[in-house]
């Protein structure tokens, strides 16, 4: 009878246990509509092949700018601003530790100094960043999850930023 008695209350108590050290992930999304720039000129195989070529070609063209937005050229630009940087620095410190850590002094040394000595920015930006493209469409959604909500926001606005100044000055660049 006591097994019977004492084997739930331990599972509970654990599961307890776990809850506890389970911190809130915090997504901020985005949508982007993608379209590509009209041309002046006529290319001789869109006068041709226009229904075969044309839903392949805007396909690469939505692929190109989706790499372009996880690229390092636009995650590096983000960080080129001190002030930007020093901002997402400062959110990520507040970025709550979790129960165990917090709460026990021998996890907590060990842990908080691998936490601050190991902060690669643009690594965690990269790894937080999901860039999703909807099927048949020139759609394409963006999100970006953090422990801190604010830093999830924040750094989506900066990406949108730094991809649509990357594109200016590419355009600009061509011209």
């Amino acid at each position: 009878k006591r097994i019977i008695f004492i084997l739930p209350i331990l599972f509970a108590l654990l599961g307890f246990l776990i809850a506890l050290n389970i911190n809130p992930v915090f997504q901020s999304n985005a949508t982007l509509v993608i379209e590509e720039t009209e041309k002046n000129i006529v290319n001789i195989e869109e006068v041709y092949d226009r229904d075969n070529r044309g839903g392949f070609r805007s396909a690469n063209y939505i692929n190109n700018q989706i790499q372009i937005l996880k690229s390092d050229e636009v995650i590096g630009s983000i960080l080129l601003n001190e002030k930007d940087k020093n901002k997402i620095l400062a959110l990520y410190k507040k970025i709550p530790e979790q129960f165990f850590v917090r709460n026990f002094k021998f996890i907590r040394k060990n842990f908080s100094k691998l936490k601050k000595a190991n902060i690669n920015i643009k690594g965690y930006i990269k790894s937080n960043l999901g860039v999703a493209h909807i099927r048949n469409s020139d759609v394409v959604n963006l999100n970006v999850s953090s422990r801190n909500p604010e830093l999830a926001k924040f750094l989506l606005e900066r990406v949108i930023e730094a991809y649509l100044k990357y594109d200016v000055d590419t355009k600009v660049k061509v011209t």
